[in-house]
């Protein structure tokens, strides 16, 4: 007869998080985004972080700038973070966001990427400051 002694017994182990969850996108702007997301599960070691990446069409995913960073140069965010305003952005262009969450054992996958075209910027102001510029000369 066998007996297995382990049926009842959990051995939980820290691994890293799941990927958050639900990106999407709160308001835009011509320079700025705005998105949110909910944690996912932290997998037995609390989240330290969140990092948002930034791509354009066909580049790669690199660093972006957004309000509230605990790094310089990238937008990593507090474990109760779940939006981020991203700035630094050019107007009319298109752009794919994800995001990570990092525990003590490492980075999550990462989410599912958000696209969004930033609004196009107005030219009604230069074109007052161009007809002002040529009435005084």
């Amino acid at each position: 007869m066998y007996v297995s002694i382990f049926t009842d017994m959990v051995f939980p182990f820290p691994v890293v998080p799941e990927a958050p969850a639900d990106v999407k996108l709160v308001t835009k702007g011509s320079k700025t985004v705005d998105i949110s997301w909910m944690a996912g599960f932290k997998r037995n070691s609390t989240i330290q972080n969140y990092t948002v990446e930034i791509r354009i069409d066909k580049e790669n995913f690199s660093d972006v700038g957004c309000q509230g960073t605990l790094s310089n140069g990238s937008c990593v965010l507090s474990n109760s973070s779940t939006s981020a305003s991203l700035t630094g952005l050019f107007p009319f262009t298109k752009y794919f966001i994800r995001v990570f969450a990092t525990n003590a054992v490492g980075s999550s996958k990462s989410s599912s990427v958000v696209n969004v075209t930033t609004d196009e910027e107005g030219t009604f102001r230069f074109i007052v400051s161009l007809l002002v510029m040529t009435q005084t000369k």
